[in-house]
Formats: C-alpha cells, structure tokens, sequence
C-alpha cells in the first residue's frame, strides 16, 4: 500500500488508546485489514514471515469483534458492544479525566521524590562513601517512618561530616585535605539534611489482590513489621528445625556470593562499548538485513561480530562462573529504528547465550512462540483489571526470579524517576539463612504449590524453590533459586486461586526473609538508556523500585529469557519440565519479535 502524503509514528484510537510505531496513516477503507511492507527482513508477528508485518486494526469501534488482541479487557468489551461511539466518547472522556486526576496527584510525590534522592547522593559527587543507602518504603506508613529517620540520620550525618571529614582527608592528603574535608563536610550540612527531609514516595499503587480462605496475613507488597513478627512467633512456638537439610552446605563460597556495598570494590560490571566496536555492531545490522531472514534466524553467524565477539563469550563465562551479572553500556538506541534496536538485542546476546526462551504461547490470540517480551507501564492504555503482574505497572517490583538459565533486560528508556534496578546474590542470602534459620532453608527447599497463571489442565504446579547441586568433578557445590512471590500471593487482577491450597506460615516467612536481605545485601546496577542487562537467574535475583513516567520519558525496557548450551549449569529434575517449556521447539521460523508492548498470558486476566 502505498504511502499517503500524511504521515505520523502513532496514533489515537477513539479509546483514547495509542497504537506506537504506525509510519503512516492510511484510507479508512483500508484500516479494517492493512499490510506493511517493510523490507526483507520484516517479520510477520503470526508465522515468522519476512515478506510483510501484519497491522490489525479493526473495523470501526462501534463494530468490533471481543478479543481483538490477548490485552483487551473483557469490562471495556461490555461497555463497547452495542454502544453507539458518542456514548462511549463520554466514558472515554470520562477515564481521561480519572488519568488526568490521578497523575496531578502523583505530581507533587514525583518532584519531592526526585529532588530528595538528587540531594541526597550529590555528595558522592565529591567522593564521599558516608552516604547512606536508600531508604525503603513500601507505602505511606514506611514512608512517614522513612521520612522520620531520614531527617534524623540526615542531621546526624550532616553535623558529624562536618567535624570528621577534615581530619579524614588531612590523613590521606595532608594540610590541604583538612581544606577539602571541612568543605565537604559543610556540604554534607546543606545536602543531606535538606534531602533527606524530603524522603517520602509510595511505591505500591496496584490494589491488593484478595487472598483466598485461609492464607496466612501476607500480600504482594511486603511488609517488613508484620515479617518481624511473624518470625519472632513461629520462633517462640519452637519445634524449628536446627540443623540444615541433609547435603546442604553451611556456607557457600566463591565470586557468587557478593554484597551490594562492597562489590563495586572487587568488580566492574559495566561493559563499556568504544566507538570501533559500536561501528562493528552496526555492520552486523546491516549484514542481516541484507540476509533476508526473519527475526528468528539471528545468530552469532548471521550478526558477526568477528572482534566482540571474544568478549561477549567471556562475559558469559562470567555470568556462568563469575559473578553472576554483568551491564553492556553505550548502545546508541535513538540511531535506530525499533525494528534494529531488537536486531541489535538479539543479535548481541546471540553471541552471550545462543537460546531464546518462549515467553508466551500465543500473540494476538494465535498460537506463536513469542521470544520478546516489553516490560512497559501499560496502565495509561489498558483497565487496571487487566493486569495481573508488576511488569505492566509502575508499581515496585520486589525480589524475584524469572524463568530460565538468563534473564536479559533492554533500556529502550528509562523513567523519568525512580525505577532502579536491584540485584542480589542468591548465595549471600543463601549463607545468611544457613547460618542464623536453617529451618528455612528446609522450607524453601520443599515443595510449594505454585500457581500456573496461564490456561492449564491443573492451575498449580508442586516444585521446590531452592535446589541444591553438590560438587562433581567438573563444577563445584552450587545451590539455585528460582520463584516469584506473585504466584503464592497473587497481584493485581490475578489473586492467588481459591482452588489452591493456601501456602503456609513458614512458606509466608521464607517470602518474606528472602525478599528483605535481598534489600539488604543488593546493588543499584544504575540501569541507564541503551544498557544492556545480563542476570544469571539460577544465582542472582532481582528487584525494582517504583517510578513516575511522564509523557516524554516512559520506561521501556525488552526482555529476552537466554541459555549458553556451552556455559549452562544443570537443570535440576523437578524444574525440567519449565525448562522443556521455554526451550524445547523453539524453530527459527516460528519465532516471534512483538515490536510494541502487550500483556502477556500469565500476567493477563483475559487469557
């Protein structure tokens, strides 16, 4: 179809939905079924063809079908059908001014959050090591305490800076450092007390999934008060196993177990791409789009990168046996279109991982192997009783695993505040536990019954979340996590199943202690535009924090789920049947790359 003089990247829908990355805009007798030529290396969304991508836009609003796409919200179907457009219009016009109402409010959160948090680390600025982690707030109570002792430590820190940090510097640098310390410690006055006045921000807005009958007190959110308690009670009941499970180690050893404040010491996670490998990588876009091969043919030979490519092995060997995490940095994401920054992803991490793991099962309410995954806030689009995961939302995202040997995230964008990422070791929290509640480390090494969000013969599935490899005589003694607190405790529009049997109080406790000392020993990896983000998700678990988009900065991030044949561990036996699941018949034709974001199954009501 040729292209009309007009033409714009999006457009609104009379929902008030906007359908990015639209190159024009076509006749209205076309819209009900179009076809865009993009090239030979176009990919269809269905079947994996290269000859065009398919836009599926309807017929007018008044006269759709239900379940045009797996996002629609059954809800807004009901008030759609029959509707003529001018009553809808007012609806719509009516969620607009809910949107408008609710994004005014988080306003004044947004700036007071964003000026605390630039005050209170300027001071790093200069160097100093004093300043203190970010504080953690789960909601409005958390945050008046967080505000309460952030001005406390603040003042403390402030006036004890300005009497310490002389004397510091001076030892380190002599008569002039008592200079350059006391005028760091008058900075210390003017930023960190006025900063940490300005501490508050809430970082839950998804409403509380309802908890089926006879659930322990536990919800998606956790809370650090009602933990405590609950672990000082089960304590005082006693009968707690005191040693650990049979072949379980005391402590682990090894690159694996880290701690977020000290790692940067031993470790530089950020790869730094110059400026000759950029113009590598950019070849390599080129040489396979020359190929004319769907999406699902890129590999380490069909996107060559002959002088990286040595590196990117040795990030993986790192991944595998090193520390477990590491950032690429530097990728010139505004130099290309969406289509090439997902050739660039998948093409880069070919070399790291040659496996692409399934993520859904179906796109647009047909079967498909859809290997690409958008973790963008789509509350601004789509009802919240759609959304049944963190993903979709700019809720905080607490400690968890995905699926898989790698979880690899693409910074498309970045918010316009808050949304840090946070990693942690596995191993340190292992080590943790094993030493001050083994009786965990029996719990979390039982089977749970773990909720299955998608359509399936059984809706829970019975699997233990730490598994235990012991040495051979080829790896050493590992021990593995893999879990998602929202399939014990629901979130969202998707509340944990009445039909399963409601989780216990030492399995409500282990959530919690695992999510808590991963605030403890995490690290800010300073997630930034363009970076990409490797994790091995056996070893390292991760979090994020809450964050406010605007409507010129919105987060979006691509996932891709990865496994290095060469470099993987072992699956273990109770989860090979997940690892079938993501990996096994996989083809290259079959592959799917959705270039706009969209709900997946199990984290959508309406699959």
């Amino acid at each position: 179809m040729e292209r009309p003089p007009s033409a714009t990247t999006s457009k609104m829908s009379i929902t008030g939905r906007r359908d990015y990355g639209m190159k024009f805009i076509a006749d209205m007798d076309d819209l009900a079924s179009s076809t865009i030529n993009v090239g030979s290396h176009g990919q269809s969304p269905l079947n994996g063809s290269h000859d065009s991508v398919k836009i599926y836009e309807g017929a007018p609003y008044w006269e759709r079908q239900t379940e045009v796409t797996n996002t629609r919200h059954d809800e807004e179907d009901d008030i759609d059908e029959g509707c003529h457009p001018f009553w809808t219009s007012w609806w719509d016009m009516i969620r607009g001014m809910g949107l408008i109402i609710a994004g005014a409010l988080k306003i004044p959160f947004t700036i007071g959050h964003g000026l605390a948090k630039a005050l209170h680390f300027t001071p790093t600025l200069y160097n100093d090591t004093t300043v203190r982690k970010w504080f953690l707030i789960t909601g409005f109570p958390s945050g008046i305490v967080a505000a309460v002792q952030a001005f406390l430590y603040g003042l403390l820190d402030g006036c004890t800076d300005w009497f310490v940090l002389p004397y510091k510097v001076a030892r380190k640098e002599g008569f002039l450092g008592f200079f350059k310390g006391f005028l760091q410690g008058l900075g210390s006055i003017v930023f960190k007390t006025p900063a940490d006045m300005s501490t508050t921000t809430v970082t839950f807005v998804t409403p509380k999934a309802p908890a089926p009958p006879g659930q322990p007190d536990i919800s998606y959110a956790p809370d650090y008060d009602k933990w405590q308690a609950r672990a000082a009670r089960r304590l005082k009941e006693g009968n707690l196993p005191t040693t650990l499970p049979e072949g379980f180690p005391a402590q682990l050893k090894g690159d694996l177990v880290w701690e977020g404040e000290t790692v940067a010491d031993t470790y530089d996670w950020t790869y730094v791409l110059n400026d000759e490998q950029l113009n590598e990588i950019d070849r390599a876009v080129g040489h396979f789009k020359g190929l004319g091969l769907s999406l699902g043919h890129l590999t380490a030979e069909t996107f060559p990168l002959p002088n990286l490519h040595a590196e990117l092995r040795r990030l993986s060997a790192e991944l595998h046996n090193g520390h477990g995490f590491f950032v690429i940095r530097g990728l010139r994401v505004d130099d290309h279109s969406r289509e090439e920054n997902v050739i660039i992803y998948a093409g880069i991490s070919a070399h790291i991982a040659a496996q692409r793991g399934r993520q859904d099962h179906k796109y647009n309410g047909q079967k498909a192997d859809v290997v690409l995954s958008h973790i963008k806030d789509l509350t601004w689009s789509q009802n919240n009783g759609s959304i049944g995961s963190p993903a979709y939302t700019t809720d905080k995202q607490v400690f968890h695993t995905d699926s898989g040997d790698i979880v690899s995230l693409f910074a498309l964008e970045t918010s316009a505040a808050g949304g840090a990422s946070k990693l942690a070791s596995t191993w340190r929290v292992y080590n943790e536990i094993a030493a001050t509640r083994p009786d965990l480390i029996h719990t979390l090494s039982q089977s749970w019954d773990m909720e299955v969000f998608e359509k399936a013969d059984k809706q829970y599935v019975e699997r233990p979340l730490l598994y235990h490899f012991p040495a051979t005589d080829s790896s050493p003694e590992r021990v593995a996590l893999q879990y998602g607190r929202r399939y014990f405790v629901g979130f969202g529009a998707l509340p944990r199943n009445s039909n399963i049997p409601p989780i216990s109080e030492a399995q409500a406790e282990a959530l919690d202690t695992i999510h808590f000392l991963g605030e403890k020993y995490c690290v800010n990896t300073d997630f930034q535009k363009g970076d990409i983000q490797y994790i091995n998700n056996l070893a390292i678990f991760h979090a994020r924090d809450g964050f406010t988009d605007t409507l010129e900065k919105r987060r979006h991030l691509l996932r891709l789920w990865l496994r290095d044949p060469e470099n993987a561990w072992p699956t273990p036996e109770a989860w090979k049947y997940r690892w079938a699941q993501l990996y096994e018949g996989v083809t290259p034709e079959g592959q799917v790359f959705p270039l706009e974001p969209f709900i997946r199954s199990a984290g959508n009501k309406g699959r």
